[in-house]
């Protein structure tokens, strides 16, 4: 069995994730739930602004900023006017129940410029056939053939961001599949199907997944997150998890020498300062890396062993 850590870009613990080994579909949702559902409450609102300041923040003219995912403008972490906290999967869509932990899970809190919090609403992610709205960044309007499960819109992030949101929601219907869901919001979901995704939304979030991998953003965010609340998104650590629950794999039984792979190692990911190849020969061109076994080495000097 090899070990989560060579199998994941993140600084996921050595065994974190070694009880999927073998697991398929439902069993291995279960199983992912298991490990990452149980975690530190962290209560919503100022306590989830001091959360942000370790997971959603980046330099802007030598300064911190919040990442906002949702607009393109700039607020320094001085302070947080003309911003929200908002669920990336709508609150709403579980009656907005403010006791249970989906309610103040960082994992699925973004912060986020408030009008395009207010546009945004509840509707369902989606791909926009006709937009109403729109700041360049995200757009909201009526859905493409087939998408929307109902919704006369959709919310559409920006190409960069689109992966991050599909695994956001991938986390939330494993973790929170037994929270009470409102039919009246069911665009994504079907509570009465033992993987809980309506086909459309599973498709969807599963091309977002592939199109947009997990980043350095991403890869960094999850692991604040990690140290703030203890548990992690299992669809960053291990983006192909998603294929063995609802995608094309899901009658094979997992396994991490099947599953994980170097992802993305290119300019944008700037902590990595050199890969070789299992010989120690330093590769300077590491785009489209043939099948093997590679070593990165990173900024802070920790190197990790990675199959592709």
């Amino acid at each position: 069995m090899m070990s989560a850590s060579l199998a994941s870009m993140a600084d996921a613990p050595d065994g974190y994730y070694d009880s999927l080994e073998g697991k398929k579909r439902t069993d291995l949702r279960n199983e992912a739930k298991a490990i990452v559902g149980s975690h530190k409450r962290i209560p919503y609102g100022s306590s989830t602004w001091d959360a942000f300041k370790k997971t959603d923040i980046h330099f802007v003219d030598g300064r911190q900023a919040w990442w906002d995912m949702y607009s393109d403008n700039v607020v320094y972490t001085t302070g947080h006017a003309g911003m929200n906290i908002e669920h990336s999967m709508p609150n709403s869509w579980w009656g907005k129940d403010q006791d249970g932990d989906a309610y103040c899970d960082i994992i699925n809190l973004n912060p986020s410029d408030e009008t395009a919090n207010s546009k945004k609403s509840n509707y369902p992610l989606g791909e926009v056939r006709d937009a109403i709205w729109t700041n360049g960044v995200s757009t909201v309007g009526r859905p493409v053939s087939g998408q929307g499960g109902g919704s006369s819109f959709v919310f559409e992030p920006a190409d960069e961001y689109k992966g991050d949101f599909a695994r956001q929601y991938l986390y939330m219907v494993t973790v929170y599949d037994d929270i009470n869901w409102q039919a009246k919001y069911n665009w994504m979901y079907d509570t009465s199907t033992i993987l809980f995704l309506k086909p459309w939304a599973s498709e969807l979030l599963l091309k977002w997944n592939e199109q947009d991998p997990v980043d350095n953003k991403e890869r960094k965010r999850n692991d604040a997150v990690y140290k703030v609340q203890g548990n992690r998104n299992p669809f960053v650590d291990l983006p192909q998890l998603a294929e063995y629950i609802w995608g094309s794999k899901n009658t094979i039984p997992f396994t991490f020498e099947q599953s994980s792979g170097v992802t993305a190692l290119d300019e944008q990911h700037d902590d990595i300062t050199a890969v070789y190849d299992m010989q120690g020969q330093r590769l300077y061109n590491y785009d489209n890396l043939p099948q093997g076994i590679y070593i990165i080495r990173y900024n802070s000097g920790k190197t990790s062993k990675v199959i592709k």
